[in-house]
């Protein structure tokens, strides 16, 4: 089990620092389209990579009306989200600066209940068009749909593509 824990985090929406506002954050779950291939001779099905599937992203906090503002932006406008956190290795002490960079539409906004004298926690989702995940200025992950830019560790998995379309 590794030991990296993340310690502190908090989202800057819109070019507005809400550190400290979020109750939480939920990443977006990366996952690749698979379709099974088999022919004559294999034993099994193999999965082929067929791209991969829609992003989104959701946080809870309280009634923002700055994050309310955004909700669906006009065709051409996206809004763009950054979480910046702390991981720390809970042995040694060391630690890794993370930062997050989503940019899409925000879809959806729960309000929740309301009761009195009790605080009423917004959720908000995003569905996204770019992500980023980078650990001390080193990016991980970089999935740009539009562009067909799909970075796993510095690769490219989508170069071949590109250059054979001519992008």
């Amino acid at each position: 089990m590794s030991n990296w824990v993340r310690k502190k985090y908090g989202l800057y929406i819109g070019g507005k620092d809400k550190v400290g506002d979020v109750v939480d954050h939920t990443p977006p779950v990366l996952e690749v389209i698979t379709e099974d291939f088999v022919s004559g001779g294999m034993d099994m099905p193999i999965p082929m990579d067929m791209g991969m599937s829609p992003m989104s992203t959701s946080w809870t906090m309280g009634e923002d009306t700055d994050t309310l503002r955004l909700f669906g932006l006009p065709t051409g406008k996206k809004v763009t989200v950054f979480v910046r956190g702390l991981l720390m290795d809970d042995e040694s002490g060391e630690t890794r600066e993370v930062i997050e960079e989503y940019r899409g539409i925000l879809t959806k906004i729960d309000r929740g209940t309301y009761s009195p004298n009790s605080s009423a926690p917004y959720t908000y989702e995003m569905k996204l068009s770019y992500y980023r995940y980078a650990v001390n200025d080193e990016d991980i992950h970089e999935i740009d749909p539009k562009n067909m830019i799909r970075k796993i560790d510095g690769f490219d998995q989508l170069a071949a593509a590109r250059k054979a379309l001519g992008k």
